[in-house]
């Protein structure tokens, strides 16, 4: 068992699995060192034999299950299919269809089997599966009970003998349990192995190469560096950056866990190496924040608001900036006059799911297209969003928001409103605290519809 590592990919069996099984070109992603790893276990523990029956969960049209029906008697894809689920990658209305139609490369289909199911109650008999895998799955259902659910279920659909091979979140810091959403660490790995009653070899290999590959960088790192997010262009960097990953200011990877149905004793589990890599990530991570903290950026005003939504409120990703003061400019043009907010929430990087206040939204009466710059005093260890949206009858057209290092003489809040021809009508500025809005709030309500996987930059407009 081990970590996501760079060097992996220079292993020739490992750069031959993703070639050759998984039909891709190598690339420092951790999914594709998921798929990858997995495949290699399955193959070393010979259950990829023609006699063989395997099971895997919250599959989607993951790769993997394509390479593995090439090589079993029968493999089943489960997940939460559906015409309604949150998850793209198992929404559909014909699940034959959606799981067996348009393979990515040929597979013999006719070992692929679909069923819709929750991992927590598996559907089929005791003892019926060589073995089993999940792919960063395990950590999106639920809480501990929930792990404790599935392992049970696991170990009893399985033979004597039989494997399972998951991946999950590992974090280099304080484990991350959001609701749906858990990043582990070594005292959480060492949970699911121990919980799982079936055995395992007690070593966790979290040796990484100390190599700038391996430094840890937001997921879609493109939209930090373009000004429209990459749109009908490719994501090279979220194609081939994607060993090591940040969550505010939290390195965290991918891990392999193996469990075999076999009576165990239990032992305590080793992680060796694991306080030099979260020392040579921590030191890695230091050249992306000196990046973050002298760069001027335009984070996308809307990431994660819906688009049916987005004429009405807008919000950035919540953004880890550093430590240094920022000055925030917002430009908000809108159909017609009216009345706009604007305010700022954070949240904590170990708890980045709870947005707090930051600065109360308040409102601003704008004739059409107003500017507005305040100040944001940083702190490394909480991530920044700034939301707004349109009141009454008004609908919004464009929003611009700009962050660059804050001046000396950056007075709290300045307020431009500007006519239809660029000229400023009206300059004004506050030294205090904006007050806050006595209109129902819709920043709490956003929040919730934002991923905080980092932020963006890119402009959105509406015509």
């Amino acid at each position: 068992m081990k970590v996501c590592d760079a060097a992996d990919w220079f292993v020739p069996d490992f750069a031959s699995i993703i070639s050759s099984e998984i039909h891709e070109v190598p690339r420092f992603h951790r999914k594709q060192w998921e798929f990858a790893i997995i495949f290699d276990r399955l193959q070393k523990a010979g259950v990829l034999r023609e006699d063989a029956t395997g099971i895997s969960f919250g599959a989607g049209r993951e790769l993997l299950l394509y390479s593995v029906s090439n090589h079993v008697g029968r493999i089943w894809a489960t997940d939460i299919y559906s015409a309604t689920t949150i998850w793209p990658d198992a929404r559909t209305g014909d699940l034959d269809e959606f799981v067996r139609g348009s393979p990515p490369f040929a597979a013999r289909l006719d070992r692929l089997f679909a069923k819709s199911m929750d991992m927590r109650q598996i559907e089929f008999d005791d003892e019926t599966f060589d073995f089993a895998y999940s792919s960063s799955a395990v950590e999106h259902i639920g809480g501990w009970e929930a792990f404790r659910t599935h392992l049970a279920e696991v170990k009893r659909v399985l033979k004597p003998g039989g494997i399972y091979v998951m991946t999950t979140d590992i974090s280099y810091g304080p484990a991350l349990h959001e609701p749906g959403n858990f990043k582990f660490d070594a005292d959480g790995l060492q949970w699911w192995l121990q919980e799982s009653g079936m055995a395992y070899d007690p070593v966790i290999d979290c040796r990484i190469a100390k190599h700038l590959i391996n430094t840890p960088l937001p997921s879609d790192l493109i939209t930090y560096l373009t000004p429209d997010g990459g749109v009908d262009r490719p994501n090279l960097f979220g194609l081939l950056v994607q060993a090591q990953m940040l969550v505010g200011c939290h390195p965290h990877s991918s891990v392999v866990l193996e469990m075999r149905k076999a009576p165990t004793e239990r032992p305590p589990v080793s992680f060796p190496g694991l306080e030099e890599t979260t020392a040579f990530l921590k030191q890695a991570q230091q050249g992306w924040l000196a990046y973050v903290e002298g760069s001027n950026l335009a984070p996308h005003p809307a990431a994660y608001v819906p688009t049916h939504l987005q004429d009405r409120q807008w919000a950035t990703t919540f953004m880890g900036l550093g430590s240094l003061p920022r000055t925030v400019r917002v430009q908000v043009q809108t159909d017609r006059p009216g009345q706009i907010t604007i305010g700022v929430n954070k949240a904590h990087t170990n708890s980045y799911w709870v947005p707090v206040v930051a600065i109360p939204e308040w409102i601003e009466a704008s004739p059409g297209h107003i500017e507005i710059e305040l100040s944001l005093p940083c702190d490394g260890e909480w991530n920044y969003a700034i939301h707004g949206r349109a009141l009454g009858e008004v609908t919004l057209t464009d929003v611009h928001v700009s962050i660059r290092q804050a001046g000396v003489t950056t007075p709290a809040i300045v307020r431009r409103v500007v006519a239809p021809d660029g000229q400023t009508q009206h300059d004004t500025t506050t030294e205090t605290n904006p007050p806050q809005a006595t209109a129902f709030s819709w920043g709490a309500a956003v929040n919730r519809l934002l991923r905080p996987t980092g932020f963006c930059i890119a402009r959105i407009q509406r015509r």
